[in-house]
């Protein structure tokens, strides 16, 4: 079982978005979004003003 601060994302494209290769990622609960938004730019290759 994970832990309770742990939470499970799970990312789906839409549009014209690339594919990831992993879907399911696991994160800390007190992480902030922002953490999560930048992970998907540096993943996907996108510039921060993208």
């Amino acid at each position: 079982p994970l832990a309770a601060s742990t939470v499970l994302v799970r990312f789906r494209s839409t549009g014209n978005a690339p594919i990831l290769k992993q879907t399911v990622y696991k994160i800390t609960a007190s992480h902030k979004f922002l953490v999560v938004i930048n992970f998907l730019r540096k993943e996907l290759k996108y510039k921060e003003s993208e």
